[in-house]
């Protein structure tokens, strides 16, 4: 859809009802990822024991957001 001045509501070819299911997906996107990353926010970080490849945790103390990365038995922490 797009108007005589070249105007594009929806630039990225989606109609009303698409934008309108993204924006709400994207405004519950904690909700919608739960099932794949998991944030912990927290002063420590937490246990490799509950820890999956690309879970993040925010460091409540600092308040910098970290990313963990797992490759065989060694646990990287990296600040994102």
């Amino acid at each position: 859809m797009a108007t005589n001045d070249g105007y594009s509501p929806y630039p990225l070819g989606l109609t009303a009802s698409q934008a309108t299911e993204a924006i709400t997906r994207a405004y519950n996107l904690s909700t919608e990822l739960n099932s794949y990353v998991k944030i912990t926010q927290s002063a420590v970080a937490p246990a490799p024991s509950i820890t999956k490849n690309g879970d993040h945790w925010v460091n409540t103390t600092t308040g910098k957001l970290y990313r963990v990365q797992i490759v065989g038995s060694i646990l990287t922490w990296f600040e994102v």
